[in-house]
């Protein structure tokens, strides 16, 4: 990580002799994630412990396919030659959710699991760092810039937390650590498109990272995350 750093700042020092334009801008934005893959599923049920405590109790697969809202703030710098190809870097943090919904709750004591209604939550706090490349289309007036880029996820917590009420009548709780990776690596793209000094952004992120893969039991386990961010942009500085 330390080698990929220092070429992007080393880039950005060369390639400044060439730029156009040096920008920098800081953004705030929703982010909207859930699990894909093989492993993520839209229901579930809570698995009770022992006794009914939200420690001991817990979900049975807390990949949710479904999309939870979450947000995010990111300050970026890029570099636009005058052939108008875009070079940048983009820091950030952000609280990502995914959703699952729970539709039973197995206990020892049942011969068959118990109807339910509720949901659990992955929630994740991430540190992101995103190179990216880029082309600002010649658009009179708006700045349309078109992006690309590989972005990594350091995840700093990630649990989850869940409640469901059973029929009859019961309210089943969860909450527990779920950090199975230390970074998400993501293939990014995104649109941002600027009037003067504000702008709207639009991304899509394709993780590449199984947060099942130090799982032992069932067929090959697999779930990542996909993101999509929907956000507003100001610039600090604008060459």
């Amino acid at each position: 990580m330390k080698k990929l750093v220092l070429t992007v700042l080393s880039f950005f020092f060369v390639t400044q002799l060439f730029a156009q334009n040096i920008e920098t801008s800081f953004a705030l934005y929703t982010g909207l994630m859930h699990f894909a893959g093989p492993s993520a599923t839209s229901s579930t049920a809570i698995n009770k412990g022992f006794t009914n405590t939200s420690i001991l109790n817990y979900t049975n697969n807390p990949y949710g396919s479904k999309t939870e809202f979450g947000f995010g703030i990111d300050l970026q710098a890029q570099l636009v030659t005058k052939k108008q190809f875009i070079a940048g870097l983009q820091i950030g943090t952000e609280i990502l959710k995914s959703k699952v919904d729970i539709t039973g709750i197995n206990s020892g004591s049942l011969p068959f699991p118990s109807k339910a209604e509720g949901s659990t939550n992955i929630n994740n706090n991430y540190i992101n760092l995103n190179p990216y490349i880029g082309y600002r289309l010649p658009l009179p007036k708006v700045k349309l810039d078109i992006l690309t880029g590989i972005e990594f996820g350091y995840i700093t917590n990630s649990y989850e937390r869940g409640s469901a009420k059973a029929d009859n009548g019961a309210t089943y709780k969860t909450q527990r650590d779920r950090k199975t990776v230390s970074v998400d690596n993501r293939l990014k793209f995104g649109l941002a498109a600027h009037y003067d000094r504000i702008g709207l952004t639009a991304s899509y992120a394709y993780g590449l990272t199984n947060y099942l893969g130090s799982m032992i039991g069932g067929t090959n386990p697999s779930a990542h995350t996909e993101v999509i961010r929907i956000g507003v942009s100001f610039f600090i500085f604008n060459d």
